[in-house]
């Protein structure tokens, strides 16, 4: 959390790595669009979690640029559900719904 003083005001403001984070098309048939705008420079875990709270896919750690970042996923063998986009760094996390059609 990020405290600003300035003569007038004081505003508490959290600190966060991303903004905006939106997966698309949901549902999904075949590609999954991951997009948010990193602040920094920041590395990054994505996973998809089924209902059972298996790992189903976990993409490598990336290290991401400041700025909007687009990134597709392939979900060629999931079977049809509902599933969680984890998206992870460091410290903080951001879970998405996905429904996956077929």
């Amino acid at each position: 959390m990020l405290i600003e003083v300035d003569p007038t005001t004081v505003s508490i403001q959290p600190i966060s790595t991303l903004e905006e984070l939106l997966v698309y098309p949901n549902p999904v048939d075949g590609a999954l669009h991951v997009r948010f705008e990193a602040k920094h420079t920041v590395p990054l875990t994505i996973s998809l979690f089924n209902g059972m709270g298996e790992a189903v896919l976990t993409l490598p750690e990336v290290i991401f640029s400041s700025g909007v970042v687009n990134h597709t996923i392939d979900l060629p063998d999931l079977s049809a559900g509902v599933y969680a986009l984890h998206v992870v760094s460091g410290n903080e996390f951001w879970t998405r719904k996905v429904v996956v059609t077929r």
